[in-house]
């Protein structure tokens, strides 16, 4: 895993590459977090080519406040893809939905705790009602509210893991809400119901955020859906991190009939 960075439509962006056999995953991280996130990933993958960046104001990232939208923010993502020459696409998280939103998937597009939202979106039935939800989309936390945002998804909380969203820009999470409230995003289940490529749904067997049924529900609607079917991986929503090689064990399975 090295420290790399480039420069996106005049945007400094952070994050980190590894060689190996293609083609190369494009990891995408979730709210508040970054490319270190995926650092459990790229060891449990040694011999995959790898990208993860930090999105525009998070991680060693310029911030760009305006440009935090879901919108916005899926046209970054597919602007860096098309730097890549032969790759597929993993998100997690928020990172699934910035994914859905670039249209870019390459070869492939893998999503973990993504529900695809529509529009209007069903946010009731997508997302299980938490009292640390409403922090995702809120400007200025305080360090406890940061805290319980991330126990919300993982536990224990590792402290890399807090000092990574603790350098968030809280802008980025005030214009994502926003998009959300607004409905300024593309309709995520339209996209899927058009994708050509191979498409990966994964839900995590503990996730406490997002609704399994609500995938399964969806699943018949995809006719790319990658063995007709929502792949479950053990672990809580941060299930990357918790259980790496059950996470990159599924990542080269689906790679593997891209």
């Amino acid at each position: 895993m090295k420290n790399t960075e480039w420069n996106i439509n005049g945007v400094r962006i952070t994050g980190a590459v590894q060689d190996g056999r293609g083609p190369t995953a494009l990891l995408v991280h979730g709210n508040s977090l970054g490319a270190a996130f995926w650092e459990p990933v790229f060891r449990a993958m040694p011999d995959r080519s790898l990208v993860a960046i930090d999105l525009p104001g998070h991680g060693g990232s310029d911030r760009t406040p305006g440009q935090y939208g879901m919108r916005a923010l899926g046209r970054f993502i597919s602007s860096f893809a098309h730097t890549l020459t032969d790759y597929f696409m993993v998100g997690h998280s928020l990172g699934g939905h910035l994914a859905l939103q670039a249209k870019a998937p390459g070869r492939g597009l893998l999503i973990c705790g993504t529900p695809p939202l529509g529009t209007p979106p069903a946010i009731g039935e997508a997302f299980s009602p938490h009292p640390a939800v409403g922090h995702a989309f809120s400007e200025h936390l305080k360090p406890q509210q940061l805290r319980e945002l991330l126990e919300a998804m993982l536990l224990p909380l590792p402290l890399s893991l807090l000092d990574l969203a603790g350098r968030a820009h809280g802008r980025a999470r005030a214009e994502i809400g926003a998009s959300l409230v607004d409905v300024d995003f593309e309709d995520e289940i339209a996209i899927l119901k058009e994708t050509a490529v191979p498409v990966c749904l994964v839900q995590a067997n503990s996730d406490a955020l997002v609704q399994g049924r609500y995938l399964e529900a969806l699943a018949g609607e995809l006719p790319t859906l990658w063995k007709g079917a929502v792949q479950r991986v053990p672990g809580p929503h941060l299930a990357p991190w918790s259980h790496p090689r059950d996470f990159a064990a599924l990542i080269e399975s689906f790679a593997a009939d891209l």
